[in-house]
């Protein structure tokens, strides 16, 4: 992941991906609302390129 990226460009991508799977997309949404406070507070994870 882009050390620059933002939460919603990282959704934007996703749904792009895969436009027709809107119930991943909502998924992914619902967990990396939560998860993105967390991954900018610790950047080794961005680093290791986990989400």
């Amino acid at each position: 992941m882009d050390q620059a990226c933002s939460l919603e460009s990282f959704l934007n991508r996703v749904q792009q991906r895969d436009p027709h799977q809107s119930e991943f997309a909502q998924a992914v949404r619902e967990v990396m609302t939560t998860l993105w406070p967390f991954l900018e507070q610790n950047p080794r994870y961005r680093q290791m390129s986990l989400p």
